[in-house]
């Protein structure tokens, strides 16, 4: 009886061994569970802020492809304005020419017709001066 005594004494210090082992896997199994709902969570997370940034890049691109459009379309405007302002300069230069040449003329015309009264007087003079005569 005695060597089945120490047969379930054994037997029981086996168990209670396997129980402690049991215990501390269980512990570690336990944080590690505990850990990897931590980092599940950590990449549900992570997950959501890199779908939202993703959206706003999405976003960004979209304003990014409506600005060049519009600067290009800007500088088309800003080419066909320049070209309207060079075709004004010419036409003013042009203009400020014949202005000038028109000026030239009225004076020319200007000095003819004060010799044409000139000789007018003159010759109103000379009549005078017969008929007195």
């Amino acid at each position: 009886m005695q060597s089945e005594l120490k047969a379930t004494k054994d037997a029981l210090q086996n168990q209670r061994e396997v129980n402690s082992r049991l215990e501390a896997e269980l512990e570690v199994s336990s944080k590690a569970a505990a850990k990897s709902a931590s980092l599940s969570e950590r990449l549900d997370e992570m997950t959501l802020e890199a779908r939202r940034r993703g959206e706003r890049v999405t976003e960004m691109e979209k304003k990014l492809a409506d600005m060049t459009i519009e600067r290009d379309s800007l500088k088309v405007e800003r080419d066909t304005l320049q070209q309207n302002l060079d075709d004004l300069k010419t036409r003013l230069e042009s203009a400020e020419r014949d202005a000038s040449q028109s000026g030239r003329r009225q004076q020319m015309l200007d000095e003819e017709l004060v010799r044409a009264e000139a000789q007018l007087d003159l010759i109103a003079d000379v009549l005078i001066r017969d008929k007195l005569l």
